[in-house]
Formats: C-alpha cells, structure tokens, sequence
C-alpha cells in the first residue's frame, strides 16, 4: 500500500501573519512608534481619548441636532445671506477695500476723546467733494437696496397724505 507524502508545510494562522508583520514594522519604524506611543500617553493622560471616545460614541446624536438645527428656516436665511455676503466681498478689489480701511482709522481715532460735533459741522462735512464720493456707492446701494423692497399694497383708506405716498 502507499504512503502518504510528508510535507513541511504548516498553515500560518491570520494572527501569527499579523504578529510577524507588526513584530517587522516595529523594528523598521522604532523610533517613530515610541514617538506614537508617547503622544497617545500625552493624550489620555489630559483626557483627549476619553472626550474623543465619547464623541465618537454619540455621533448619532449630534449629528442629529446639527440637521434639526441647519434645516430651520433661520439657518438656512442665515447661510444664504453669508453666501450673498461672501459674494459681495469678493467682488470688491482688495487694493479698493484696504485703502477705505487704511483712511478710516486715522479719521476713528480719539474719537471717544472729543466732543460729538454739530449738525451744521455735519452737515458742512457733507458738502465735501471726497465725502460726496464716498456717499454715491451708498446712495446708490439703498436707492438699489429700497427697490427690492417688496412694495405694500396701496390701502387709501389708510393714507394719511393728500399724494398718497
């Protein structure tokens, strides 16, 4: 009769495979997996891996209050409006926005310190040609401003004015 051959061959386990390969990169890599080691001691000594632990464990739940919070109506204005808003500031050149905040610090400074001024002041201030510049982008962006204001319906029983403005 015959007899069955003798291998060598044992099967390696998954375990002894992965114990043979992290007992490889350990000696390959040992100085940066005692620096690893040490910033995960540095960790759980100031409780940062218990605190990550504990979000990670309650992801559902704080994933559920931020789309409770992001799907009502004020969250969603509110990101429209500084999308809006990012798309403004972008449009202005940055040379153009630094100098207006450059000549408005030494006009705001000490202002604390003096005497508020009178009307007629103000008012001469505003006959100025450079304040004249600086007020038609503004004038210009609330007359704009004021046309897209939805307009009331025209009730004349309750206009007050002769012109019913």
């Amino acid at each position: 009769m015959a007899e069955a051959l003798k291998s060598g061959y044992q099967p390696r386990s998954e375990s002894d495979e992965f114990d043979h390969d992290l007992h490889g990169a350990l000696k390959e890599h040992d100085e940066a997996t005692v620096d690893a080691c040490a910033i995960l001691q540095l960790l759980r000594d100031k409780g940062l891996l218990e605190m990550i632990k504990d979000a990670l464990g309650s992801m559902e739940k704080v994933m559920e209050v931020i789309t409770e919070m992001l799907e009502r109506e004020e969250a969603i204005r509110t990101i429209r409006n500084l999308t809006t808003l990012i798309k403004m500031l972008g449009s202005i050149e940055p040379d153009t926005l630094e100098n207006i905040i450059k000549s408005l610090s030494p006009a705001t400074d000490g202002l604390t310190a003096k005497k508020p001024p009178g009307l007629l002041h103000l008012l001469s201030q505003l006959t100025g040609s450079d304040t004249r510049r600086a007020l038609e982008p503004i004038a210009a962006a609330l007359q704009a401003a004021g046309r897209s204001i939805p307009r009331a319906p025209k009730d004349e029983s309750t206009c007050a004015t002769r012109h019913g403005a």
